[in-house]
């Protein structure tokens, strides 16, 4: 993966959502990084993914503002 952008995780488990606001943040000129779930989004972050986090709040596998508070 470049590293010559900025990177945002947009996490949600809601697929309509997660493509718009994914395609928005591309055309600011980010590198975008998906995750449809909790666990998903926890194994991004601890491998070093992501310069920054969008987390819907309820997903499969918690609750996102809970886990924002401990990555």
């Amino acid at each position: 993966m470049s590293r010559n952008k900025p990177s945002i995780i947009i996490a949600d488990d809601d697929l309509t959502i997660r493509v718009v606001v994914s395609e928005a943040v591309r055309q600011e000129g980010w590198l975008v990084i998906e995750a449809e779930e909790i666990p998903e989004l926890e194994r991004l972050v601890t491998g070093g993914q992501g310069d920054v986090v969008i987390s819907d709040v309820m997903m499969p596998g918690g609750n996102g503002l809970e886990t924002l508070s401990t990555i």
